[in-house]
């Protein structure tokens, strides 16, 4: 016996629903940065709009398409760096964040000035919102437990 369940009708997106949603994440938030405890104003920036304008080098953009994280080799690290730092360089809307040195009197800060740990908070909202910090917040805090735990002799395993 092959019963077929009944499909529900779906109803095609409008115009106005696309221009709520592009509204939606058009919006800054507010976050705290891990590493420093300071918080900044952020908003998603259009990948395709940085790699068009040529923001984010040819190099760095494959490496940015590539959606598969497994497939990151060692030597891929700097351009994973710089990706981060460009990307963080655009998220970050207050302060305004530039590369080299900043004029602190009109509200800039430099890329230099975050701590490591800042920038892969920002990279974290960036790739997920707050959902994304959450999750970097607690891999960090399990990987720190597992550290705690092990002694100098034992590997630790992901």
């Amino acid at each position: 016996m092959n019963e077929e369940k009944p499909q529900t009708a779906v109803k095609v997106s409008s115009a106005l629903d696309f221009k709520k949603k592009r509204e939606q994440s058009d919006k800054t938030e507010t976050i705290k940065l891990d590493a420093s405890g300071l918080f900044v104003e952020v908003k998603r920036p259009r990948l395709k709009m940085l790699i068009s304008t040529g923001m984010i080098p040819d190099s760095v953009a494959s490496l940015m398409l590539n959606s598969d994280p497994t497939a990151l080799k060692p030597k891929d690290l700097p351009k994973l760096i710089e990706m981060q730092r460009i990307v963080t360089m655009h998220t970050i809307v207050s302060p305004k964040v530039v590369e080299g040195a900043a004029n602190y009197d009109a509200g800039e800060i430099s890329i230099d000035d975050l701590e490591d740990g800042d920038v892969n908070t920002v990279w974290a909202w960036y790739n997920g919102g707050n959902e994304g910090i959450e999750s970097f917040r607690s891999q960090r805090e399990g990987l720190a437990t597992r550290l705690n735990k092990s002694s100098i002799s034992e590997p630790i395993t992901e």
